[in-house]
């Protein structure tokens, strides 16, 4: 995918989204033709079921070793995409993809190795979100829909905004289907449509 299709649109924005999105429902849809639209869920082991006392509540042990392997993932791309030469690379060759080329950085293979470990990090993501969500039909969208979200809220091209978006939406997300589940799908959009409006590059995104 990331050698035959996104290389031809490589800095397009708009047309590197529309082609990742259109390639996941493709690949959805003939996974549901081979496969079925049973739902299909990962049984936790009983010691990742026990809940933990937090102090002001009991919250799932599970959940909360999922939060504390998300901040460190956070960090450690922090740190490589901060102080590293692979990271000053990356940032480089998205800055400016001819003069990194020029230095003598392989543009293509590196952006091929990124756009492994990121499909990587995805199958990680979707196995252990399926042991507390279940795999169901239509949930792809559902994730798709909220990762768009993230990306507009956050900015493009930003960590910071990524981890800040994905804050904000969660957040949102939990409370309103918790205490205004008919209101759900208006107050997820809420803070994406404001931004969009007033802040159009985003929270931490770079203007033109």
């Amino acid at each position: 995918m990331e050698r035959f299709l996104l290389q031809r649109v490589r800095g397009m924005d708009l047309s590197e989204a529309l082609l990742t999105i259109a390639v996941g429902l493709i690949i959805a849809d003939a996974l549901l033709v081979v496969y079925g639209g049973q739902p299909v869920s990962l049984p936790l082991p009983r010691e990742l079921r026990a809940p933990v006392d937090l102090g002001v509540m009991m919250y799932p042990y599970f959940r909360v070793l999922i939060m504390v392997f998300a901040v460190l993932l956070g960090v450690a791309l922090w740190l490589v995409m901060t102080y590293t030469r692979i990271g000053a690379a990356i940032r480089a060759g998205v800055d400016d993809r001819e003069t990194a080329m020029s230095q003598g950085i392989n543009v293509p293979l590196l952006f091929g190795g990124v756009f492994a470990v990121a499909s990587f990090l995805a199958g990680i993501a979707g196995v252990v979100g399926t042991s507390y969500m279940s795999l169901t039909q239509g949930l792809d969208v559902r994730v798709l829909m909220l990762s768009l979200v993230v990306i507009i809220i956050g900015g493009m091209g930003s960590l910071k905004g990524a981890a800040v978006g994905a804050l904000i939406t969660g957040m949102v997300s939990s409370f309103a289907t918790g205490y205004l589940p008919q209101f759900a799908l208006f107050f997820l959009f809420l803070p994406m449509t404001l931004i969009l409006v007033f802040r159009p590059q985003g929270l931490f995104g770079r203007t033109a």
